[in-house]
């Protein structure tokens, strides 16, 4: 005869198949999500560093001062160690600090060239400034030893412009990383007969400049209707050439827009050319600096991401 079982021990059988059967799936499940979320750690993952589009226009006359910005994986073992720019071999490059995503870092490097170095730089054409020291590529050193050459974007380190006291001193301030102003106050009698702005007008309409004086500029506040703004006028309205006594200012002032969703990656340092007229001589001077600095959000950081991982 056989063996006969009972009902309650069929259904004991039948709750351990369940349970095998359960905790398989539960161990596929635990395995797909540990998987899927490997694979997603991995694709928000960039395979090195990679520096951003720069575009920096600097003066040697009195020292030099401006970033280099390198996004970075956070959880990166093999971390830059140094940069060297083979054309300014003195340069002291640090890194100044960090802005944290959730995979990773936008490293902010200081590059600073100090008065007796700026003083001895080079220029084949010292008295035609419009042939600057150009700058494209980087050498970086890894915490592991290796070495790469990196694409920066460019650099432009030029001669002062003037053999005398400075004609124009000014004061910068940064409101945001998208915007701020300069006050321009002339050191002596003069006559400002133009400003040149080629490399800033090649943004179209990435960047605004308004100039203004006295009654003409007023708060600072963007975000008030352009009709109740009183934030100076389009300087490509400005009838030059423009007189200022000893004393006297006018103020610079900018703005970028972010057109597209990739223009955040782009970095800009400007120095309009301002043409002068003192008792003296006729000279240039760029006595104001424009400056975009990045500040993604989490979301453009992962799209900028995922497009170079689909590079070919």
């Amino acid at each position: 005869m056989g063996v006969q079982t009972s009902g309650e021990e069929r259904i004991s059988v039948q709750h351990d198949r369940m349970a095998y059967w359960g905790f398989v799936g539960l161990a596929v499940a635990v395995a797909a999500c540990w998987f899927f979320n490997v694979a997603y750690y991995r694709e928000a993952q960039l395979e090195h560093p990679v520096f951003l589009d720069h575009y920096i226009e600097a003066e040697s006359g009195s020292g030099v001062v401006f970033y280099l910005y390198v996004l970075e994986n956070r959880s990166e073992t093999n971390r830059i160690e140094r940069i060297r720019i083979p054309e300014l071999e003195d340069a002291q490059v640090s890194r100044s600090w960090n802005d944290s995503y959730r995979y990773q870092d936008l490293a902010h490097f200081e590059v600073f060239l100090d008065q007796e170095m700026a003083s001895e730089l080079y220029f084949e054409n010292w008295e035609h400034a419009e042939t600057p020291i150009m700058i494209g590529q980087v050498e970086v050193m890894y915490t592991d030893g290796s070495v790469s050459t990196e694409n920066i974007g460019e650099i432009r380190l030029y001669p002062r412009l003037y053999n005398t006291d400075k004609p124009l001193s000014a004061q910068d301030k940064i409101m945001e990383a998208q915007r701020g102003q300069s006050t321009v106050v002339a050191q002596e009698n003069l006559k400002i007969t133009g400003v040149d702005y080629n490399e800033a007008s090649r943004l179209g309409n990435r960047l605004e400049l308004y100039w203004g004086q006295g009654s003409e500029v007023g708060e600072w506040d963007f975000e008030r209707p352009e009709e109740d703004r009183i934030i100076g006028k389009p300087i490509h309205e400005v009838q030059f050439p423009m007189e200022l006594k000893l004393g006297e200012d006018v103020t610079v002032r900018y703005r970028f827009r972010d057109v597209t969703a990739q223009d955040w990656s782009k970095v800009y340092q400007l120095l309009p050319r301002f043409r002068v007229e003192t008792k003296k001589e006729i000279i240039q001077a760029r006595p104001i600096t424009i400056q975009y600095s990045p500040a993604p959000t989490e979301d453009e950081v992962r799209q900028f991401v995922e497009e170079r991982r689909n590079r070919p």
